[in-house]
């Protein structure tokens, strides 16, 4: 596992738990709003943590904490994850989260049948037939992962980080019909950074209102508990 950071406890991150979260290192997508650049793809300068550092972190912290929340970069792209979620519930039984964007299907599936992990939470970043044009991802990967939570008895949600190129009121339309009513769907603000060296970063991000707005189209589509997550 290559960790490059953990932040201690956090009480929003799992909810309803005292967590830690784990960074892991690299993801297979850019996208141009990423706040963690510096470990999913502009890495240069990122140290991964020795694992048996990580260990005694959460022997220290066990008292503690309920759970760990892992994310990244994107960790299901970490071969030996699903090695590290069996060490953690040996050693320590804590609930484990997910955050993931969802291209790896499989190793989902993995996690949920063996009861490795406990809650996922996923990345929706646009619609399925446009992550390719967008991102150079498959999008039927991304359904796939869909499709294994929404059949599971897992906990999960879906978050949708609103960057104009990548969500409007189309794409969400496109969307709203293969997923289920009853999907817990976050909205969430697009934080750009700006960088006069790279006009891509410049573009400006929806304000409140027009997340209000996709939160009233998905609430009008049946989808009650499609809501606006403020940061």
């Amino acid at each position: 596992m290559q960790i490059v950071g953990i932040q201690k406890t956090s009480l929003i991150d799992y909810p309803g738990k005292v967590s830690a979260t784990l960074f892991t290192l690299g993801c297979n997508m850019k996208c141009p709003y990423c706040h963690n650049k510096q470990i999913s793809f502009d890495f240069a300068d990122a140290t991964v943590m020795d694992i048996q550092t990580v260990y005694e972190f959460l022997d220290e912290r066990k008292k503690f904490i309920d759970a760990i929340s892992i994310s990244g970069g994107e960790p299901t792209l970490q071969p030996d994850i699903l090695d590290f979620c069996r060490e953690v519930k040996k050693r320590y039984g804590f609930l484990i989260k997910f955050d993931t964007n969802g291209t790896f299907p499989k190793v989902l599936q993995k996690a949920i049948d063996e009861k490795l992990v406990d809650y996922i939470a996923m990345d929706i970043k646009t619609s399925f037939n446009k992550y390719q044009e967008h991102l150079g991802i498959d999008g039927a990967l991304v359904y796939e992962s869909y499709k294994i939570l929404s059949l599971s008895e897992i906990n999960y949600e879906l978050r949708m980080t609103c960057y104009p190129d990548f969500i409007d009121s189309n794409n969400i339309t496109e969307l709203l019909p293969m997923l289920d009513i009853e999907d817990r769907i976050y909205i969430q603000q697009c934080y750009l950074n700006k960088d006069a060296e790279n006009p891509i970063y410049n573009i400006p991000s929806y304000d409140h209102s027009q997340l209000e707005l996709f939160e009233n189209l998905m609430n009008s589509k049946g989808f009650a508990s499609a809501s606006i997550r403020n940061k």
